[in-house]
């Protein structure tokens, strides 16, 4: 979390946006989580100002994110708490994925199956073509 002088070169919240991928709105969650916060705020307009030298956290923040890191755990990297070295979130984070690209595996496993069962009908039946749970059959 990097706090600027507010007289540094500063960036309204669209023009950041825009510049580092993340929507105002996202740039406000993570400015609530204590992750990225505007390093000023206007105190009568509430509008928020961003460092041109902020845009290398959002996107270290954007690359943690699209590694699937939970926001807490963005927060423990970027902010520097929660005990668990970088590594060591990586190393956990990796074993994650690789144990959910199993189970992505076995649900694909099973459509192909499934598919295979059908044979040469087009569809299988939903609720709309008489399947129990439908009032109107």
């Amino acid at each position: 979390m990097t706090r600027q002088d507010p007289s540094a070169s500063t960036l309204l919240i669209g023009q950041f946006s825009k510049l580092s991928g993340l929507s105002p709105r996202m740039l406000r969650f993570y400015a609530e989580q204590g992750i990225l916060t505007p390093t000023h705020t206007d105190s009568d307009t509430g509008y928020r100002y961003y460092s041109d030298s902020q845009l290398e956290e959002a996107e270290r923040l954007l690359r943690l994110r699209r590694a699937d890191f939970s926001v807490d755990d963005v927060r423990r990297i970027i902010c520097g708490d929660g005990g668990k070295g970088f590594r060591s979130l990586i190393l956990e984070q990796r074993e994650n994925l690789i144990n959910r690209m199993g189970s992505l595996e076995d649900s694909l496993r099973i459509l192909d199956e499934l598919e295979a069962e059908l044979g040469d009908e087009e569809a299988p039946p939903t609720e709309a073509s008489g399947l129990p749970g439908n009032p109107d059959r």
